[in-house]
């Protein structure tokens, strides 16, 4: 008991280090104003970049990391949409389809958007406004630690019956995400959300992006107005 108490308290000293999530919200006092005739808004294919160990990268190759990150700034765009959609917004949700389309048919690369003019990628895709956005998925612990971690949890919650839960974070994925709303006529950025979170083990790089989405929709603006 003493061995195992003692294993509780190291595991509660590594969890000073390990912050469960962070993140902000930020949104343009004359939202309302400036959106008020909005209708149609579109989601663009994010920057994306995978974090991985020196190992990783050298067994995967740079090409192929490349074809990964790209193809996760797609699935970002996919899941953003799919979650706004189910939100009781006052706006239409472009389908990701008609935006990539449409971009491709004007000549632009769908993974060399960042930096381009807000009004010129509204005035092409005929919406009202653009989200667009950043995505970093990160593997920072090495599996060893991170197993031994979780089977210190497992042992304490059935041994004593008790659980730490949030307090002690085993976690294997990270993710960052950066995601903006930008208007047609200026180009203002209305609202944006940051998000750092760490997900448990055996997380995948979709729970990571699931999960930073889901939080990230519950605070997204365009909330159809009562009366």
């Amino acid at each position: 008991m003493k061995s195992l108490s003692y294993l509780v308290r190291s595991i509660l000293s590594i969890s000073f280090f390990l912050q469960l999530s962070s993140c902000s919200t930020s949104k343009a006092k004359n939202f309302n104003e400036v959106t008020m005739d909005h209708q149609r808004i579109a989601v663009l294919p994010f920057e994306s970049k995978l974090t991985l160990t020196k190992k990783q990268r050298h067994k995967l190759g740079e090409e192929k990391i490349l074809e990964l990150e790209r193809a996760q700034g797609i699935d970002v765009q996919d899941a953003v949409e799919s979650y706004l959609i189910g939100r009781n917004l006052s706006v239409q949700i472009q389908s990701s389809g008609v935006t990539n389309s449409d971009l491709q048919s004007n000549g632009l690369s769908l993974y060399e958007l960042s930096g381009k003019d807000p009004r010129e990628l509204c005035e092409m895709l005929n919406v009202d406004a653009i989200i667009s956005g950043y995505i970093e998925t990160i593997k920072p612990m090495d599996e060893e630690l991170a197993t031994t971690l979780n089977i210190a949890k497992s042992l304490e919650q059935d041994l004593l019956g008790t659980s730490y839960g949030t307090v002690v974070n085993t976690s294997t994925n990270q993710g960052n995400c950066r995601v903006s709303l930008f208007e047609h006529k200026q180009g203002d950025r209305l609202w944006s959300y940051n998000n750092k979170l760490q997900m448990p083990l055996g997380s995948t790089t979709q729970d990571v992006i699931n999960t930073l989405m889901r939080r990230g929709a519950r605070k997204f603006p365009y909330k159809k107005r009562r009366g």
